[in-house]
């Protein structure tokens, strides 16, 4: 029919209604942006062979002096790093729960086992969990700013009913000075470890 347009699987992901739409926003704006200045910063003496996050090709385009998770939690950056947080909730669901769901036997846990969602940002893949799973008990982790919304936004609207029967803690923590709540049975930091590795971070007390 004249002027119709249907969307097809990959379309339907652009949606503004889809939370990975914030995801392509990052990757599309300011990041792509960023890619401009990897070969300055490569080619810097000082910073070429650094591993400081903040030493990276974004800090070099905005001059910012401290992380974009740090530039995130302040209040020039509060709104992108909102939108971040939907947006790897939506990477959650498009890529990564279906397998986190099936590949761990979480159901052989006894009743009250204790998972450590760290990184979690939003809480998304622990809220899958506990969906899935009601032998489990959640806390969920991360920086002040994405707890918050994670607290008082997300979960009041998409799961009350975790928090009103006290299965998921949500804790603010700086992962390079803070420890995560210990004791927990499982510790789960997928994309946390793979950013910034466990050796950097305070989750080697753990060890």
């Amino acid at each position: 029919a004249t002027d119709c347009f249907a969307n097809n699987r990959l379309s339907l992901q652009l949606l503004s209604s889809n939370p990975l739409t914030d995801l392509v926003s990052f990757f599309t704006g300011e990041e792509n942006k960023a890619t401009s200045k990897l070969v300055e910063v490569l080619a810097d003496p000082d910073w070429g062979n650094s591993q400081a996050i903040e030493r990276s090709p974004w800090n070099k385009l905005t001059g910012y002096k401290s992380s974009i998770f740090q530039y995130w939690e302040s209040p020039e950056g509060a709104k992108a790093g909102a939108s971040f947080g939907i947006g790897m909730g939506g990477y959650i669901n498009a890529v990564q729960s279906a397998a986190m769901l099936v590949d761990f036997p979480w159901k052989m846990y006894p009743p009250g086992t204790t998972v450590n969602d760290v990184g979690g940002g939003i809480g998304l893949m622990a809220m899958e969990l506990i969906k899935a799973f009601p032998n489990l008990q959640l806390k969920l982790q991360d920086l002040p700013d994405r707890i918050l919304q994670a607290e008082t936004e997300v979960w009041p609207r998409l799961l009350p009913s975790a928090i009103a029967e006290k299965r998921i803690e949500f804790k603010a923590m700086d992962f390079f000075v803070d420890s995560p709540i210990a004791g927990c049975d499982v510790y789960y930091a997928s994309i946390f470890a793979t950013c910034f590795g466990l050796s950097n971070a305070k989750m080697r007390d753990l060890s």
